[in-house]
């Protein structure tokens, strides 16, 4: 009984406590002007450190995702609240009692046919009673086996959804990993061909100058250049935006 109403009361104060009290959520804070990746002397983007391993980010980013998080808290709730539905037979039983104490006046009369004889007595009594009740039907036995089942349901529905939400945040982390490392691969090509194409318009001003080759040729190296320097660009914010992104997801460290 005393459980009981412990129970009982530890349910409604978790109702009226704010939800920012019950539960906090810890997540890091993300801060863009200090998660850019530096240029180096070549004006390519590098990496402030070398990166973690695959599978240490992919940890990271499932215990930073706030789908994950939502997610498991409502798969909480439907343990909570199958727990409860076990505990409610606990309201079944009743338990009553009452007392009562008095002094009462009792006249007693008694006639043989000869003499008759009134007799009056004062006493003093205690009455009480004491039991426990219980009413239960069919109907509540049968449901209440039914709530249970589709509760396990609930319970089973919201840990394989949280399953397949870590898949996809795992999935998610793999393709911004290797975008990244694509990213960097594709800027190094760039700036591998920027340095060609700088020596050739280079070479052309200098046979343009001398006379050796036209205002055409020189104006096509020129354009390449120009072109290459254009892609060494693009290379760069593709780097950058693969940074971000993948940074985002896992909450902010990468090394």
């Amino acid at each position: 009984m005393l459980y009981n109403v412990v129970y009982k009361w530890t349910l409604l104060l978790l109702l009226f406590i704010p939800a920012g009290l019950v539960a906090q959520i810890d997540r890091e804070a993300i801060l863009l002007e200090e998660m850019m990746p530096a240029k180096d002397s070549t004006g390519r983007l590098v990496l402030p450190y070398e990166l973690a391993p695959l599978d240490t980010l992919i940890s990271r980013a499932r215990a930073y995702a706030p789908r994950l998080k939502s997610q498991d808290a409502l798969r909480e709730a439907a343990i909570l609240n199958r727990e409860i539905e076990e505990r409610r037979w606990m309201d079944i039983p009743r338990v009553f009692g009452n007392a009562s104490y008095g002094t009462g006046s009792f006249l007693t009369n008694l006639n043989d046919g000869i003499v008759e004889v009134n007799t009056l007595a004062v006493r003093q009594n205690l009455f009480y009673n004491a039991g426990v009740t219980m009413t239960v039907s069919p109907w509540t036995l049968a449901t209440r086996r039914r709530r249970l089942q589709v509760m396990d349901a609930d319970i089973y529905r919201a840990s394989f959804d949280l399953n397949v939400l870590e898949d996809k945040v795992a999935e998610s982390v793999i393709e911004r990993y290797q975008a990244l490392l694509l990213a960097i691969e594709m800027q190094d090509i760039a700036f591998q061909e920027l340095g060609n194409q700088r020596i050739n318009a280079e070479l052309a001003e200098r046979y343009f100058q001398t006379g050796d080759i036209s205002f055409a040729e020189y104006n096509n190296a020129l354009e390449e250049r120009y072109a290459v320097e254009v892609e060494m660009a693009m290379a760069r914010n593709h780097v950058k935006r693969a940074y971000l992104l993948l940074k985002i997801i896992v909450g902010g460290k990468l090394h």
